[in-house]
Protein backbone atom coordinates (compact mmCIF):
# COMPACT_ATOMS: atom_id res chain seq x y z
CA UNK A 1 0.00 0.00 0.00
CA UNK A 2 1.37 3.41 -1.01
CA UNK A 3 1.51 5.79 1.98
CA UNK A 4 3.22 8.79 0.37
CA UNK A 5 1.27 12.02 0.10
CA UNK A 6 3.23 13.22 -2.95
CA UNK A 7 3.67 11.06 -6.05
CA UNK A 8 7.29 10.10 -6.80
CA UNK A 9 8.69 10.17 -10.32
CA UNK A 10 11.30 7.58 -11.33
CA UNK A 11 14.37 9.47 -12.60
CA UNK A 12 17.61 7.41 -12.30
CA UNK A 13 20.09 10.30 -12.22
CA UNK A 14 23.64 10.44 -10.85
CA UNK A 15 23.96 12.44 -7.64
CA UNK A 16 26.49 13.48 -5.01
CA UNK A 17 25.98 13.61 -1.25
CA UNK A 18 27.98 16.44 0.27
CA UNK A 19 29.51 15.43 3.61
CA UNK A 20 30.93 18.85 4.44
CA UNK A 21 34.00 20.61 3.16
CA UNK A 22 35.16 19.03 -0.08
CA UNK A 23 34.06 15.50 0.90
CA UNK A 24 31.24 13.93 -1.11
CA UNK A 25 29.91 10.48 -1.94
CA UNK A 26 28.42 9.41 -5.30
CA UNK A 27 24.87 8.10 -5.31
CA UNK A 28 22.03 7.35 -7.69
CA UNK A 29 18.82 9.37 -7.40
CA UNK A 30 16.16 6.72 -8.02
CA UNK A 31 12.99 8.73 -7.64
CA UNK A 32 11.84 12.22 -6.65
CA UNK A 33 8.79 14.01 -5.32
CA UNK A 34 8.26 17.59 -4.20
CA UNK A 35 9.09 16.58 -0.64
CA UNK A 36 11.79 13.91 -0.92
CA UNK A 37 13.75 11.28 -2.82
CA UNK A 38 15.01 7.73 -2.75
CA UNK A 39 18.78 7.34 -3.17
CA UNK A 40 20.97 4.30 -3.81
CA UNK A 41 24.40 4.48 -2.21
CA UNK A 42 26.94 1.67 -1.66
CA UNK A 43 27.29 2.31 2.08
CA UNK A 44 24.06 4.01 3.11
CA UNK A 45 24.73 3.47 6.81
CA UNK A 46 27.90 5.60 6.70
CA UNK A 47 26.07 8.78 5.61
CA UNK A 48 24.93 11.19 8.34
CA UNK A 49 21.34 12.18 9.07
CA UNK A 50 21.48 15.49 7.18
CA UNK A 51 23.37 16.57 4.08
CA UNK A 52 23.13 18.37 0.75
CA UNK A 53 22.15 16.30 -2.29
CA UNK A 54 23.29 17.51 -5.73
CA UNK A 55 21.94 16.29 -9.07
CA UNK A 56 25.13 15.85 -11.15
CA UNK A 57 23.34 16.29 -14.49
CA UNK A 58 21.55 19.56 -13.70
CA UNK A 59 23.58 21.04 -10.86
CA UNK A 60 20.41 21.39 -8.74
CA UNK A 61 20.98 20.93 -4.99
CA UNK A 62 18.66 20.37 -2.02
CA UNK A 63 19.23 20.08 1.72
CA UNK A 64 17.97 16.75 3.09
CA UNK A 65 17.35 14.76 6.25
CA UNK A 66 17.21 10.96 6.30
CA UNK A 67 13.69 9.57 6.79
CA UNK A 68 14.71 5.89 6.55
CA UNK A 69 17.66 3.77 5.45
CA UNK A 70 18.73 0.21 4.77
CA UNK A 71 22.01 -1.27 3.47
CA UNK A 72 21.93 0.24 -0.02
CA UNK A 73 19.16 2.85 -0.06
CA UNK A 74 18.15 6.02 1.79
CA UNK A 75 14.83 7.82 1.79
CA UNK A 76 15.25 11.57 2.34
CA UNK A 77 12.98 14.54 3.06
CA UNK A 78 13.91 17.89 1.59
CA UNK A 79 14.34 20.53 4.29
CA UNK A 80 14.66 23.59 2.06
CA UNK A 81 12.22 25.22 -0.33
CA UNK A 82 14.18 24.60 -3.54
CA UNK A 83 12.94 22.66 -6.53
CA UNK A 84 14.31 20.00 -8.88
CA UNK A 85 13.98 20.31 -12.63
CA UNK A 86 11.41 17.80 -13.89
CA UNK A 87 12.43 15.03 -16.28
CA UNK A 88 10.50 16.87 -19.01
CA UNK A 89 12.42 20.13 -18.33
CA UNK A 90 15.72 18.27 -18.63
CA UNK A 91 14.76 16.72 -21.98
CA UNK A 92 13.66 20.11 -23.34
CA UNK A 93 16.80 21.89 -22.19
CA UNK A 94 19.09 19.37 -23.87
CA UNK A 95 21.13 18.73 -20.70
CA UNK A 96 19.86 15.19 -20.09
CA UNK A 97 22.78 12.76 -20.20
CA UNK A 98 25.44 15.46 -19.82
CA UNK A 99 27.08 16.59 -16.63
CA UNK A 100 26.45 20.10 -15.45
CA UNK A 101 29.62 22.17 -15.20
CA UNK A 102 29.76 25.55 -13.57
CA UNK A 103 32.02 28.10 -15.09
CA UNK A 104 33.27 30.96 -13.01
Amino acid sequence: MERRINHRQTVRRPGRISLGGNDSVPCSICDLSHTGAKLEIPSARSVGNSFELRDVMTGAARKCTVAWRDHLTIGVRFTDRGTWPSAQDIRQSGTFGRRHTSRT
